[in-house]
């Protein structure tokens, strides 16, 4: 996260990590606020993102709007939101691939 000192083993583990958090930052307003899992925090009113990410049209890619989640949100844009939700069996299975990204944004 933006605001968070990363420790030795972490900008070991992940070298671009600063990078990362340097654009981050220059991207908010002083960091902005993040939550890792949980319920999204409902925006105006405009509803829950895990449960808007369901694809309900027959095939492949179909879900039900009760197998999602929350992985991530952070309110850090001016007058926004973004919400990272994964589908709860991709979440077992750790494919974070196929993660969905949200904005909302109330200009």
């Amino acid at each position: 996260m933006p605001s968070c000192p990363l420790d030795d083993e972490t900008s070991a583990a992940h070298p671009h990590a600063d990078t990362l958090q340097e654009v981050w930052s220059e991207q908010s307003d002083e960091g902005g606020e993040w939550q890792l899992g949980g319920h999204a925090y409902d925006f105006d009113g405009m509803g829950d993102p895990a449960r808007e990410s369901a694809d309900q049209e027959p095939g492949e890619n179909f879900s039900r709007p009760e197998d999602w989640v929350v992985l991530a949100q952070w309110v850090g844009v001016p007058m926004g939101i973004l919400y990272w939700t994964i589908n709860r069996r991709d979440l077992e299975v750790r494919r974070f691939d196929r993660v969905v990204v949200q904005m909302y944004a109330n200009p």
